[in-house]
């Protein structure tokens, strides 16, 4: 007798000319999907005879195991606590758990963990989820150990061929400089870490590059490039005051990230610098705090809401074609204007030279 063919998410999403993605939300309840298109997946599900209890994430319409789909999310250990990798793990732990994906963490050490001493779980995982700045050696035996990898927020020059996701990092710099030049501002200086990640070398390109664009002097006593990262991997801001010792102070920074703007308009207030009214600030990253910073700080929003949705829609991709062409996805940032930046009078152009 035949073998009848089990129904996938794919040949219920193909029948209402869905995305397997809306059809897994549907079918787990998620709250993005209009109560109507649940009703038509359910319906749908329930006439071709899809059994909700093996319904795991839909990611292969060939995939015939029981086994729920792991995918192993590794960070190094400091970046736990950032805000930035906070937002962005909610947005995966939604996303993984609608399509029915199951998320494990391993924290690496920078400093202290070799490849050698990789203890991976025991559970062995379907996708590896490189996010942020991984250490090449671990970063390679997890990309040579056969399991699909997916770069997020990095780009791994040692394994080009591995898919990867980040924000638009040059577009958002350039965003900034023009919003600072629209507001007046001539004298702008800059102040990242073009060591501490890729992103932060395409902010620092970015703002030179727009800079360029707008006609405005490039003070390069004005660029100001930290080393923020300590050995242990750990992340210190204290350098940031004794390079605000400026005597040719701009009207206004572009940050790399928002903590360092949070730190700069701290300094900056502590010296008796009026922000914005001397000094104009604007960040990167929109994270949560930057709606309570005294003032309310203008920064570039990173999309982190789709990412998870992104990943969910890479893995499957992958996980359906394993050697199909390489794709790199970059999210378009956007600005978001708070009370950080002020106008500069056209009179005082002469003297912010």
């Amino acid at each position: 007798m035949k073998k009848r063919k089990k129904i996938t998410l794919q040949d219920i999403a193909q029948k209402l000319g869905l995305s397997t993605a809306a059809v897994s939300k549907a079918l787990s309840g998620h709250p993005g999907i209009g109560e109507q298109t649940r009703r038509e997946v359910e319906e749908t599900a329930a006439m071709l005879g899809y059994d909700k209890r093996r319904k795991r994430s839909g990611l292969s319409a060939n995939d015939e195991s029981e086994e729920q789909l792991v995918v192993l999310l590794v960070v190094e250990r400091h970046n736990l606590t950032d805000p930035h990798f906070t937002s962005v793990y909610l947005s995966l732990d939604r996303e993984l758990k609608a399509g029915g994906c199951r998320l494990d963490l391993l924290p690496v050490d920078l400093a202290t963990d070799t490849p050698s001493e990789l203890r991976l779980p025991a559970v062995k995982p379907h996708v590896n989820l490189l996010f942020g700045l991984i250490p090449e050696g671990i970063a390679a035996k997890l990309i040579q150990s056969g399991i699909p990898s997916i770069a997020f927020d990095n780009e791994y020059h040692l394994a080009p061929h591995i898919d990867s996701i980040g924000a638009n990092d040059y577009a958002g710099a350039y965003l900034a400089v023009r919003h600072l030049f629209e507001n007046g501002h001539r004298h702008i200086g800059f102040i990242g870490d073009h060591n501490l990640s890729p992103s932060f070398c395409q902010r620092g390109h970015g703002f030179l590059d727009a800079m360029r664009r707008f006609g405005l002097p490039i003070d390069e006593r004005c660029i100001i490039n930290l080393q923020l990262r300590n050995a242990d991997g750990s992340i210190n801001l204290d350098s940031i005051h004794e390079s605000l010792l400026l005597e040719h102070m701009p009207t206004a920074f572009f940050c790399a990230n928002d903590p360092i703007a949070f730190h700069v308009s701290q300094k900056l207030v502590a010296r008796g610098i009026d922000v914005p009214g001397q000094v104009s600030l604007i960040g990167f990253d929109n994270l949560e705090a930057a709606k309570w910073n005294a003032p309310p700080l203008t920064t570039i929003h990173f999309p982190r809401e789709n990412v998870g949705i992104l990943v969910m829609e890479m893995i499957r991709r992958r996980l359906a074609e394993p050697n199909g062409t390489t794709i790199r996805t970059l999210l378009n940032p956007h600005l978001v204007v708070r009370q950080s930046v002020a106008m500069r009078p056209q009179s005082s152009h002469q003297s912010d030279h």
